[in-house]
């Protein structure tokens, strides 16, 4: 009469650790104008205000600047 092997127990799966999530990556900061950028670094109003002048219509894309009021 054969005995019959012991049945071997089966390897428990070692349990994978689980995937980290990914870091959602940071919204990139929208690309600002020129006119916004030299405005945030002047503190003068007037200059502010002759500045608006000469970009506002650039930035409409009339592509001309206003003539200079001393006729230069």
């Amino acid at each position: 009469m054969e005995t019959k092997p012991e049945p071997k127990p089966e390897p428990k799966p070692e349990p994978k650790p689980e995937p980290k999530p990914k870091p959602k990556p940071k919204p990139k900061p929208k690309p600002r104008t020129i006119e916004e950028t030299l405005l945030d670094e002047l503190d003068d109003s007037d200059v502010k205000g002759v500045l608006k002048e000469v970009t506002s219509p650039l930035m409409k894309g009339k592509g001309t600047l206003p003539e200079s009021k001393d006729g230069k």
